[in-house]
């Protein structure tokens, strides 16, 4: 009789791991036993076999009365990312944003020579009227959403030697036309966490941009959502907070920690 019961409990105990490290993942809160137990609806007794176990194999660790992953955690989080390509990783919560707003998404990183952005990955808006990309396609970094964001969020001295040396020329009527100006929206996008960009490389097209971080803090790529102006003039705020959101989920996948 007690053999089945043993099979039976785990799996049970296995879901019970995963569940904690998911928890423990989330730094903004404190895990200790009865927040856990609380959080998972587990007895304590049967918790805390489980949290010695995961202790014993040095994947989290007790500090004054509350649980936090340790190094074996992070280091298998950065063998499971080693192994994981980038853009490819970031789709389905491309796919997710673009079924949740019904606008395009983005993803653009630098260029080789540090002028320009490149858009690497997209999903685009299911609507007839929208804003409309391929993969390879190429943007001066000061004039899109995605071009500000690394100038904002990427490496402060090669931003700042662009800025000097760049010979701004506007893709539109209304697009940036002076340093003083482009300065301006970078000092902007990094107060505000995001880039907004509204017929810059396109007419009638607004972006929304928003820095990814790898697991060292650097900046990986942009995240952007765009489309048509006339569109989206009541949905700005919303919009710039789920660009925000989305890089934020996406640099998590990215094992960023900030």
């Amino acid at each position: 009789m007690a053999q089945p019961a043993t099979h039976r409990e785990s799996p049970r105990s296995a879901v019970r791991i995963l569940q904690i490290l998911d928890k423990l993942g989330d730094e903004t809160q404190e895990w200790s036993l009865s927040s856990l137990g609380r959080e998972l609806k587990c007895p304590k007794s049967s918790l805390l076999v489980l949290l010695r176990a995961l202790m014993e194999t040095g994947h989290i660790q007790a500090v004054g009365g509350t649980y936090k992953l340790d190094g074996m955690a992070f280091a298998l989080a950065s063998r499971i990312l080693a192994n994981r390509n980038f853009p490819e990783v970031a789709r389905p919560v491309l796919r997710e944003i673009v079924e949740k707003t019904g606008e395009t998404a983005v993803i653009g990183v630098p260029s080789d020579d540090d002028l320009s952005t490149v858009y690497v990955d997209k999903i685009e808006s299911p609507n007839a009227l929208r804003f409309s990309a391929k993969i390879g396609d190429r943007r001066p970094l000061y004039a899109s959403a995605s071009g500000h964001v690394i100038l904002a969020f990427g490496n402060r001295e090669k931003s700042d030697a662009y800025i000097k040396s760049i010979k701004i020329e506007p893709l539109t009527k209304s697009g940036i036309a002076s340093r003083k100006d482009l300065k301006l929206a970078i000092e902007k996008a990094r107060d505000q966490g995001v880039a907004v960009t509204e017929n810059q490389s396109v007419e009638g097209v607004t972006g929304f941009g928003a820095p990814i971080f790898g697991e060292t803090g650097e900046l990986v790529a942009s995240l952007v959502l765009a489309a048509p102006t006339s569109r989206i003039e009541v949905r700005v705020d919303e919009l710039c907070g789920l660009a925000r959101e989305t890089a934020a989920r996406i640099s998590k996948i990215m094992g960023y920690q900030g």
